[in-house]
């Protein structure tokens, strides 16, 4: 089965839009329709990613992440079936590989009866996030210190409060309640936070003299997550080196040789990247002085389809931060 390529995306994108917009709803604001043409190329980015690493459930996931971001847009059930119809005609169209198109049909299949659940949050969850969403950075920090005064560890912090908030953060920017901004607030609040809970804690050295390099490649722009493993790590007494985000993959591969850490950590929230992953890896298994060190990754693209870890040539998948820390624990 061939991949799509960049141009035919552009194109597939065009016709599908044209289908789509020769049934104008009156409930589509005019403003809307460049959202709906992006998401469509967006849709079809994605398609070709999960055709080129056979991973239906890459794209069953973002199916689903697109209804939600749509009903936001006054797309309904019905137009959204139709929307899936105007691609998929669009596919046949422009496209002569049926394998693609049957690919895209069985994912569309498979959602299209499935429901978005939403997790519900805990107080302090919400408490956390009243002070965010009111801007109220003080207060977020305080109420964090609180909660380290009465009792609570990192772990459950990180995991029970902070994290939580992100996902809920996340949630409500697809659902259109909150605005770009406000969700970039949180990330910022959230890095301080964790600056905080981490300059109460002392120092362990119990590591093994175990060392990581963590990252995530060039174009990502998330790595609050991987802060978080790195944290975690750090409590262990494992030495980390935290590049951050949006590394290129060149310079992620000179810190290896300059470094030679027992193991390279990396993060990925966008399937997109996946091609520049690929590349480190082989970069990396073709040098010999770093046969050695072990390759683990974690992230939402390795949530969905934990086989991808082995599909990629790495060696460890992660689930969480604190699956990350037992991982890593085996390797002591």
């Amino acid at each position: 089965m061939k991949t799509i390529d960049g141009n035919q995306v552009y194109t597939i994108a065009r016709t599908a839009s044209s289908f789509f917009f020769q049934r104008k709803s009156t409930t589509i604001a005019t403003e809307d329709y460049q959202q709906i043409y992006n998401a469509i190329k967006d849709l079809l980015t994605l398609l070709s990613c999960a055709i080129t690493f056979r991973s239906i459930a890459l794209l069953e996931h973002y199916l689903l992440w697109l209804k939600l971001r749509l009903g936001a847009f006054a797309i309904t059930d019905e137009l959204f079936k139709y929307k899936m119809d105007c691609i998929r005609r669009a596919l046949e169209a422009e496209l002569d590989q049926k394998p693609a198109v049957y690919f895209f049909d069985e994912a569309v299949k498979n959602v299209q009866n499935q429901e978005i659940t939403i997790t519900p949050i805990d107080e302090n969850v919400r408490t956390y996030l009243n002070y965010i969403m009111s801007m109220d950075r003080e207060g977020a920090l305080h109420f964090i210190e609180s909660m380290m005064a009465s009792g609570m560890n990192m772990h459950s912090i990180y995991l029970n409060i902070l994290e939580p908030a992100l996902y809920e953060t996340g949630r409500l920017w697809q659902s259109r309640v909150i605005d770009i901004y406000q969700e970039h607030y949180a990330t910022a609040v959230t890095h301080a936070a964790m600056s905080l809970i981490m300059t109460r804690l002392k120092e362990n050295n119990g590591g093994g003299g175990l060392s990581v390099i963590a990252a995530s490649p060039s174009g990502e722009g998330h790595d609050l997550g991987l802060r978080m493993v790195c944290d975690f790590f750090e409590l262990e007494g494992i030495h980390t080196f935290f590049l951050g985000c949006n590394i290129p993959t060149e310079s992620i591969y000179k810190s290896l040789v300059f470094r030679k850490p027992d193991v390279l950590c990396l993060s990925l929230t966008l399937p997109e990247f996946l091609p520049d992953v690929v590349a480190l890896i082989h970069m990396i298994r073709a040098n010999p002085v770093l046969t050695s060190m072990k390759i683990l990754v974690g992230g939402q693209v390795f949530n969905i389809d934990p086989v991808l870890t082995e599909k990629i040539g790495a060696d460890i998948y992660a689930g969480s931060a604190m699956d990350a820390v037992k991982q890593m624990r085996v390797l002591l």
